[in-house]
Order: structure tokens, then sequence, then C-alpha cells
């Protein structure tokens, strides 16, 4: 019975963890946030698996090139976010799935390069857009042994959706001042 106590108390500290977490906060006067959406699309098939589309646990590489720091976040419903101070000037370098697991065959796709500069600005929202990265008709180039490399026709395409961004920043957290914040649509052309 304790065993039972003690399972359901510790399953109720880390719903409360959880749902404290949420969406981030400005940390203070001149915060920004740089917020995108990035989707990886296989509409003719992933590997020898079908059509398959990943919107969450894509990771994806920065880089802060004012402070020559690297980091990486990983996407969530097609979004990746952070905050920043508004001066510094990041990278977005690329994009990969790493060990993805599908019945009993682990898959790996990765190193992508994107190379796309971030010029940030004190107290907005940087949105870089709804970026989707297509890969089509997958070829077989190489099989060896247990391993085989597969060959993607690719292509990218960038849309800028501000209700699709301020519904997904308000479903976060309903009062949110990112909200309140002017949008910049960052490389819109």
């Amino acid at each position: 019975m304790k065993r039972l106590v003690f399972a359901i108390c510790a399953l109720a500290m880390l719903f409360i963890l959880w749902s404290c977490a949420g969406f981030p906060e400005p940390a203070g006067e001149g915060t920004s946030l740089v917020i995108g959406s990035l989707i990886i699309d296989f509409p003719d098939g992933f590997f020898d698996q079908p059509a398959k589309r990943f919107d969450t646990d894509v990771k994806v590489f920065f880089k802060n090139t004012t402070k020559n720091a690297k980091f990486s976040l990983y996407t969530s419903h097609g979004y990746f976010y952070f905050q920043t101070n508004g001066t510094d000037e990041y990278l977005l370098e690329s994009f990969d799935l790493s060990d993805i697991v599908i019945g009993d065959t682990r898959y790996s796709f990765g190193g992508r390069t994107i190379k796309r500069e971030i010029a940030t600005t004190q107290n907005k929202v940087i949105y870089l857009g709804h970026l989707v990265f297509t890969f089509s008709v997958p070829g077989v180039a190489q099989l060896s042994g247990r391993e085989s490399t597969y060959n993607y026709e690719t292509s990218a395409s960038a849309d800028w959706n501000k209700d699709a961004l301020l519904r997904f920043i308000s479903e976060q957290q309903a009062d949110s001042p990112w909200l309140q914040m002017e949008i910049i649509e960052y490389g819109r052309k």
C-alpha cells in the first residue's frame, strides 16, 4: 500500500513540474523570442516504410554567432523556439532525425545543412516561418549487409502563417506576453 501511495505522489509531483514548465515568459527587458516551425516530409516513403511526416523530435542545430556558442532544440508539433537578449545574432545551421525506431529497425536521417542567418531585435517575436523540407522518390543507393543508404529528391518551402503561430502560442499559454509583441516575419520575401 505504501508503494502505491508513493507512486501516486511521485506521479502528482511530475505532473505539477511538467505543467509549470510550459511556454517561457520573457526573461527580462529587451528579451525576444525566436520561433519557427520545421517539418520533414517523406511523401513517397521514409526509407522502406510508407509515407511519413516528422513534426516532433526533429533536432534543430543553432549557433549563436555573437558568442560563438552552439546549441540544439527539438521540435514539438513542428515548432521550435528560444529566447534571446534581442541583440545577439544566430545561424540556423541544420537539422536531423536520429535513432528513429520503427518495428525492429533503427533509422537515422541527418546532416541537412540550412545555414540561415538570424539577426534579432529587442522586445519582438522573430518568426522564422513554417519550413517544410520534402524528401521524395526514395531510391536505394547502396546495400551493405544490414545497412541501406537511400537517395532522395529534395525541396524546401517556407510559409508565413501568423494565425497558426498565434494559435500555437496561445495554446501554450493563453495570456502569453509574447502575444502582445510585434511579430517580425524574418526572411520573408
